[in-house]
């Protein structure tokens, strides 16, 4: 994933937008993060991208769509969980991502992790 540069401005954004749809924020490992109904729904990483949990379908779309700011992390991948470099999406885009980790963490078929 290419390193651009971190905009403070889009973070804070984000950050309305979460709070917006109702998620709570707090941290995890030192690290903010979004919650609803206490499960993680984002997690802020270090390098200004945003870990998420999506349907696998929308993870394997992802990575075919956009390979240069989607990254797997190890051993969370298979259960959706997608880290994206989501300030070089358009907005409407991360509203949409957004929503649909918001559905996948509350709905009650998907696995607890």
């Amino acid at each position: 994933m290419p390193t651009s540069e971190h905009d403070p401005a889009f973070d804070e954004w984000f950050a309305q937008l979460c709070t917006s749809s109702g998620l709570t924020q707090g941290s995890h490992h030192g690290r903010i993060d979004y919650r609803a109904a206490g499960k993680i729904v984002a997690n802020a990483e270090d390098d200004g991208a945003v870990t998420l949990k999506v349907p696998l379908e929308e993870q394997h779309a992802l990575l075919h769509q956009h390979p240069d700011l989607v990254r797997l992390p190890a051993g969370w991948s298979k259960y959706g969980w997608t880290t994206v470099r989501l300030q070089s999406l358009e907005r409407t885009h991360v509203r949409e991502l957004l929503a649909s980790a918001i559905e996948t963490v509350t709905s009650a078929r998907q696995p607890d992790r």
